[in-house]
């Protein structure tokens, strides 16, 4: 029997995870890998009180309002349990059966500050969607039972429907209603298209974000695909159909001699997630990366109705510069409809820290750890694959230095850095951009220096792994972002010349104490996440002749089985299982802890005490 290595899983948030985390913020080792799930980290259980989620809340009870069959009703029972998790109780309050009557006053769902969202239009999109998505999982269920189906790949589930019993199910007049309810939306305002943030006084004070609006075009084309696909799986006219065109027009287009469907079921997850996103386009949170894989499938063309991974859509949406403009303008509109998280601001006031003991560390000329008298403190670096700036947005908050690195491409890729200085700040002695060529593991080093001198780094450094599309380019350049399937093995073959080679030193050897990765915001089950890791930690497992130590290695995910674990074992990365909202706290308690043992740096001190004032 083979046996399966130790992977060394451990539990997150207990007193050991505390204790060890306090001893990397003291030591100046902390040194986070912030993906997708760490912008995009929500709470465990959602406050409906708060915005966006009373929006959606109120608007989830308003579409019920409309529904008349009970099985439309508890479709949307289950949709609300588990996009938003409240309880069985309150959504069952929410979304009464129609026998029930008419809910009480307290049964309603939290009133939202823009009640005459969603529109009329969108509220017939969002109804037909129910009734289509009901209806089709109604069809797949019997017919799922009834044939005793051996399933091979959970991925392609999917039952033979004979097309006469889809159709005395109405299951054509269901589809052509959504799509002429998409095809009306389109043609209604723009503000009956856009969210309630378009006429709430609550965002007031984030005017700057141009409202967003339906990609409604993409709803409509996908679902006549969708119309096509469950009328007869021989014929689809490949060519775009105007919204002006009545979708029963189109269906009496679709002539076939099939006898049978095709019912699949990541069509109803599709569906699930086209209703999701009617609710949930305009919130300013940043999106998961399964939605931002929907808002990309949605915008490509003749993509199916079927639910996709992020490397795969973005690869479907082919022109780079076409991605690259969906992509800024995409979180250009999050910048400037959000405000930094608690999570941020409290990795980034770590970050700070780790810098501030580099830096007096550096300046005396001996540690300050109490650790070892001959070693040093780390470079402070936060590596991300995000496009965001939400750790950047956070710096600014705290009113410090940084430094951002991020790759244009100039017919090759280059990495270019840019410092980030303060308002008001008059000693600007390193750089504020350049090429990173110029940059070593001490700051920044010119042939224009005197041979040997070094500029050292004014403050912590975020790596953008992935690109920066937020961040501008000059001349020649271009955006240079790994997104697509494309990009990331064109990013893996590249490797060895495009990145620079003293910040992969930094992921693979430590002058002293060893580095501390943390891996916040991963989701190993996807294929690029797992190739990512072994590609940036792989030479930490060479045999070297030194005797430096090899960085120590954790991640924080969900509790994942035998297979989706098993890389960890031989990256040596440990696996904390637990929920990344717990971080900030713990955080937090480990730089009070050094507060009350040493002066942490002004910056984090004067941080520290306006979350005191916070209510």
């Amino acid at each position: 029997m083979i046996m399966a290595a130790d992977l060394g899983q451990r539990d997150f948030g207990t007193d050991d995870t505390s204790q060890e985390l306090l001893g990397v913020l003291k030591t100046g080792r902390f040194t986070p890998f912030l993906g997708a799930g760490a912008s995009s980290l929500r709470p465990a259980v959602l406050d409906i009180k708060d915005s966006p989620w009373q929006e959606i809340a109120q608007a989830i009870s308003t579409i019920g309002e409309g529904l008349k069959l009970p099985e439309e009703i508890l479709f949307l029972r289950s949709f609300a349990r588990q996009r938003l998790r409240p309880s069985p109780v309150e959504v069952a309050l929410w979304l009464p059966l129609p026998a029930a009557g008419s809910p009480s006053a307290e049964a309603k769902a939290p009133s939202a500050a823009s009640p005459d969202w969603p529109s009329h239009e969108l509220l017939a999109l969002q109804r037909s969607v129910v009734r289509v998505a009901t209806l089709l999982g109604d069809l797949f269920a019997r017919t799922f039972l009834n044939s005793h189906c051996s399933v091979t790949s959970a991925a392609d589930i999917a039952v033979s429907l004979p097309i006469a019993e889809s159709e005395s199910a109405g299951l054509p007049e269901r589809l052509i209603e959504a799509a002429d309810a998409a095809a009306g939306l389109d043609n209604a305002s723009t503000l009956s298209q856009s969210g309630p943030r378009a006429n709430s006084a609550r965002y007031s004070s984030v005017q700057n974000a141009e409202p967003r609006v339906l990609e409604t075009d993409g709803i409509y084309q996908k679902l006549l695909q969708l119309l096509a696909l469950l009328v007869s799986r021989e014929r689809w006219i490949r060519s775009a159909h105007s919204q002006s065109e009545p979708a029963a027009t189109v269906f009496a287009k679709l002539e076939s001699t099939a006898t049978e469907i095709l019912l699949r079921l990541d069509q109803l997850a599709w569906l699930s997630d086209l209703l999701w996103y009617t609710l949930r386009f305009w919130s300013p949170c940043y999106p998961t990366t399964s939605e931002l894989a929907f808002e990309l499938a949605l915008s490509a063309f003749l993509t199916p109705p079927r639910k996709a991974e992020l490397s795969q859509a973005a690869e479907a949406v082919r022109d780079d510069k076409e991605l690259t403009k969906h992509i800024h303008s995409l979180f250009l509109y999050y910048e400037g409809a959000s405000q930094p998280s608690r999570f941020h601001l409290l990795i980034a006031a770590a970050l700070h820290q780790t810098h501030h003991c580099w830096q007096l560390g550096r300046d005396r000329g001996r540690n300050i750890t109490d650790i070892d008298d001959e070693t040093t403190p780390c470079l402070s670096i936060a590596f991300t694959t995000n496009f965001d700036r939400a750790l950047e947005r956070a710096f600014d908050e705290l009113g410090v230095i940084y430094h951002v690195i991020y790759p244009v491409q100039r017919g090759e890729v280059l990495w270019l850095f840019k410092t980030v200085y303060r308002r008001g700040d008059t000693q600007r002695s390193f750089p504020e951009g350049g090429n990173c060529q110029h940059l070593t593991e001490d700051g920044f080093q010119s042939p224009d220096l005197p041979a040997g001198q070094v500029v050292p780094f004014a403050g912590p450094i975020v790596v953008k792994l992935h690109g920066s599309p937020l961040d501008p380019v000059s001349g020649p350049q271009r955006h240079w972002l790994v997104l697509s399937e494309g990009g990331y093995l064109d990013a893996m073959l590249n490797r060895p010349k495009a990145f620079p080679p003293w910040i992969d030193a930094q992921l693979n050897v430590s002058p002293g104490i060893p580095r501390s990765l943390w891996f916040l915001g991963y989701s190993v089950a996807d294929w690029n996440i797992r190739l990512r890791l072994y590609e940036d930690l792989r030479r930490s497992l060479e045999p070297r002749g030194d005797n430096r130590p090899r960085p120590q290695k954790r991640i924080v995910d969900r509790p994942l089985d035998s297979f989706r674990k098993a890389i960890f074992g031989r990256l040596e990365i440990q696996l904390f299982v637990g929920d990344l909202n717990d971080l900030p706290g713990m955080i937090e308690s480990a730089l009070r802890h050094l507060s009350n043992e040493r002066k942490l740096s002004p910056e984090v001190e004067g941080f520290l005490q306006r979350m005191r004032k916070r209510p």
